[in-house]
């Protein structure tokens, strides 16, 4: 492999001899004022003078300490790109937990922006997978999750093929212009790769308004039987339904895609559910026999 002998951080020194001719000159100074401290004691009428000499001791004590850093400055230079090449095979897997409760109070656009953040990190996609607890039981907030899954499928490839820092499409596409980059292929894959976010998000923005998923929508997913007439956000059954698995599922150009799961526990009235906490405490035991 071309990157086993690279490093995977550099330290470059940074020249420091104005700061060490200062740090000399303050030194000197100190031990003036302590000499002179030490030469004039008070025979009478000492315990001020006792108290502002620990506290001059205490202010040069901490001075000396910072000494350790400021007299020999490095910068860093880290290459994590090359750490997940030479040690795939042996990083563990990573489950990744969302949690939300409230399509109104935490929009679906805005989870799903988080979602897919999550499953565009630089590692291993067969060892990673994104779990997302929704403790309303909301099906807009499936519905957001099931066209993000759809989504990811052209958004992961174009931010691996690209080395797309900021991995959210929100904040992104907010932030950066086709125009930035010359490059004609990334030009056009810019504008088809947002206006389907935008069509995405038009089309999330228009259930969230309605209040419900529109009956078609609804019929492209098995998933939505789940959601039973009189379901609540306090009284709900469990739902589990795998959106992307791992192994299983191909983005546009063949490459597997991270796990995406969305879990829902049941809740009932009258029976303690302990908030997010016992949110958190389903998706790990969900995580571990998955």
């Amino acid at each position: 492999m071309e990157t086993e002998g690279l490093p995977l951080y550099t330290t470059l020194e940074k020249k420091s001899f104005i700061y060490r001719a200062y740090a000399c000159a303050y030194f000197s100074l100190i031990i003036g004022l302590l000499y002179y401290r030490l030469m004039y004691i008070p025979r009478e009428n000492y315990w001020p003078w006792i108290l502002l000499f620990l506290a001059e001791l205490g202010f040069v004590y901490g001075w000396i300490l910072e000494q350790a850093f400021r007299w020999r400055p490095v910068e860093r230079k880290v290459f994590p790109e090359r750490l997940s090449k030479r040690f795939e095979s042996d990083l563990p897997p990573v489950d990744i937990f969302i949690c939300t409760a409230d399509p109104i109070k935490e929009p679906p656009l805005t989870v799903i922006n988080t979602v897919l953040s999550a499953l565009a990190v630089d590692y291993p996609v067969g060892k990673l997978s994104c779990y997302v607890s929704d403790d309303g039981g909301s099906s807009l907030t499936f519905y957001a999750l099931l066209e993000a899954s759809r989504f990811a499928k052209i958004w992961l490839p174009f931010c691996y093929n690209y080395s797309i820092q900021d991995r959210s499409p929100e904040a992104y596409f907010l932030a950066s212009s086709a125009q930035e980059n010359e490059n004609m292929s990334f030009t056009k894959q810019w504008k088809s790769v947002k206006k389907a976010y935008l069509e995405m998000k038009d089309r999330i923005n228009n259930a969230v308004e309605m209040g419900s998923v529109p009956d078609d929508k609804q019929k492209e997913h098995t998933g939505f039987k789940d959601w039973i007439l009189g379901s609540s956000r306090r009284d709900h059954p469990s739902i589990v339904q795998i959106l992307l698995e791992n192994g299983e599922d191909k983005d546009i150009q063949g490459n597997d895609l991270p796990g995406l799961i969305y879990v829902s526990r049941e809740k009932r009235p009258g029976i303690p559910h302990h908030y997010k906490a016992g949110a958190l405490n389903v998706l790990v035991i969900f995580a571990i026999i998955w």
